[in-house]
């Protein structure tokens, strides 16, 4: 069930959750920040001012403190006051980092290339930011770039990971990778995230939730274990599993930086299972109060509508959702669904047809379309793609009833034939 893509999506970008704001114990490795720290010795510079060496120190601290706000005042500070060397602009870009701005960071990427070509460090970073923008291949690029300056830095190496691991079509060179790292620093906690997720791509939960449970020993404020886990908790057949991805996204609930919208609908959809649809209908509504512009929640929205046969609410959900996502192939999918079931057929074929433009491996979507080519009278179209789904879909039951259904018609056809003549 866990695709590369699908982890990607669901957890709309793991990559961008960060974990701002909060001061660790001094016994906690914090791996997933080591981007953060200076490692590079500032190169040929002076400072302006005998003051100003203190305010770096001090832009230093907030960084890894994660008070991005205060730390870009600081070092933006140093830089008017014309300290333009290539530390001062890679904490600037940093900062816009951890608050989230990866356009205002990436300027200062350049402009501390600029004053330092050798800056494994803003090599790294904007690595970082190529792989949130799904920017695989240039993450790559800057990742070796850095690597071939500093062939030990275990950030670039994890940063060199995650776009083997998104690039690729197996996991080994991710793994051969992180290897590396493990040789290097084996507490970075986004590798053992990385980890983490190739486990359950590989359809191996209990050591993927070994290794989030890791991540979270390592760093209790990495919000995207919590938000993964939570997810794999929501696969679970089971109503205590439901209760504790309920607990797991709570938890990152409270964390900086966390993807409110998606947490608040996934609770929603564990109560859900839990039968508690009051509960989903209210968790739906306060995700789509911060975020009215997501389309998965208005289909899971659309389709809760639908299960309660209130089907004007479900038409207005599932086309919301197909206006802000046009390729979503389950919105149209159960959009049909519904206008069939308002006996629509017409409107229910054009949007079973959409759904399979959109994702021809939606199969079930065949069957859909040979129903309703039934119902219109359509009995050559039906018996063409009821055999259609014989041939490629994968629900026993409808393809038992789509050979039944093969057989009455084509009779039906013959018979219809011989009256002709």
């Amino acid at each position: 069930m866990f695709t590369k893509k699908l982890i990607l999506i669901l957890l709309a970008v793991f990559l961008g959750y960060l974990t701002a704001f909060f001061t660790k114990p001094d016994n906690v490795k914090i791996g997933f920040w080591d981007i953060l720290k200076f490692n590079n010795p500032p190169k040929n510079f002076q400072f302006i001012s005998s003051s100003d060496s203190l305010h770096y120190t001090i832009a230093k601290n907030l960084l890894e403190k994660r008070d991005f706000f205060s730390a870009l005042q600081k070092f933006s500070l140093l830089w008017e006051k014309g300290n333009r060397w290539d530390s001062i602009s890679l904490g600037i870009a940093r900062a816009y980092w951890g608050l989230d701005s990866n356009s205002l960071a990436l300027p200062w990427i350049d402009s501390t290339m600029k004053y330092n070509p050798e800056n494994y460090e803003a090599l790294t970073l904007k690595a970082r930011i190529s792989i949130a923008n799904e920017s695989y291949e240039e993450a790559l690029d800057n990742a070796n770039e850095a690597l071939s300056i500093n062939s030990d830095y275990a950030p670039a190496l994890v940063e060199k990971a995650y776009a083997l691991y998104f690039i690729e079509s197996t996991t080994s060179k991710a793994e051969n990778v992180l290897r590396e790292v493990d040789n290097i620093d084996s507490l970075n906690v986004r590798a053992n995230y990385l980890k983490a997720l190739i486990h359950i791509y590989q359809h191996d939960t209990v050591a993927g939730l070994s290794f989030l449970q890791k991540c979270i020993d390592l760093d209790p404020y990495f919000v995207s274990a919590y938000a993964e886990r939570g997810y794999i908790y929501l696969d679970f057949s089971d109503s205590i599993y439901f209760r504790k991805a309920i607990q797991d996204y709570q938890k990152a609930l409270t964390l900086p930086k966390a993807i409110k919208y998606i947490y608040l609908m996934n609770i929603g959809v564990a109560y859900s299972y839990l039968g508690k649809i009051d509960s989903t209908f209210y968790f739906y509504q306060k995700s789509i109060d911060i975020n009215p512009d997501y389309y998965l929640v208005y289909f899971n929205r659309g389709y809760l509508y639908y299960n309660d046969a209130r089907y004007k609410e479900a038409l207005t959900d599932l086309s919301k959702a197909i206006e802000l996502n046009p390729d979503y192939s389950n919105a149209y999918t159960y959009r049909g669904i519904v206008y069939y079931n308002k006996t629509d057929y017409i409107a229910a074929l054009n949007d079973f047809y959409s759904a399979l433009e959109a994702d021809p491996n939606n199969t079930i979507v065949i069957y859909d379309i040979a129903l309703t080519h039934e119902n219109l009278g359509n009995t050559q179209d039906a018996l063409d793609m009821y055999q259609r789904y014989i041939n490629e879909g994968a629900d026993k039951d409808a393809i038992e009833y789509a050979r039944n259904r093969v057989a009455v018609l084509s009779l039906n056809l013959e018979k219809k034939t011989d009256n002709e003549k």
